[in-house]
């Protein structure tokens, strides 16, 4: 097997501004170094899909047509502070009650519709997408195109379940 990396890009970013999504992946990525903090923390990755951007790719010699994606790591915590207690608190639209914040199943999210604000962020010549927030949904009655994906280190072990990117 090749790995192989470029430095070319090529799908134009998600536009800027507020489109529906859907919560199409929910990863655990296991505990790792935080370089920044110089600590372990434990991470999940959260995928959404845009159903009215569109994106051509080719698989299996196949031109399809299919709904971009976009993806964001957390630390799995719902402390004060924490990026993910702050996205799914946006989302919701309401606070944590105390009895979700001693243990929130994330694969209620699986599923779940929402409005993503796309920020662009430039780096070496090159403009990415990237989540500046999640709101409740403004859009009614979008379904994932893409089938619903999560992998639980706890549930799953070592066995990853098909449909699972390969970069995960």
């Amino acid at each position: 097997m090749s790995i192989t990396a470029t430095a070319t890009q090529n799908f134009e970013p998600i536009p800027l501004g507020v489109h529906a999504a859907i919560c199409v992946g929910l990863f655990d990525l296991g505990t790792s170094i935080n370089e920044m903090f110089g600590n372990r923390a434990h991470r999940v990755c959260i995928t959404w899909e845009f159903p009215q951007i569109r994106i051509q790719l080719i698989k299996d010699g196949e031109i399809l047509e299919l709904p971009r994606q976009l993806s964001q790591l957390f630390t799995l915590s719902l402390s004060e502070k924490a990026n993910l207690r702050k996205v799914l608190t946006s989302w919701r639209g309401r606070s944590f009650t105390d009895g979700e914040l001693r243990g929130f199943d994330l694969k209620a999210i699986l599923g779940k519709p929402c409005s993503i604000s796309i920020l662009h962020d430039h780096k070496n010549g090159k403009t990415y997408s990237k989540i500046g927030a999640v709101l409740p949904t403004m859009v009614k009655g979008i379904n994932a195109e893409s089938p619903l994906l999560s992998y639980d280190f706890d549930v799953n072990g070592r066995n990853i379940p098909e449909g699972v990117p390969q970069w995960i």
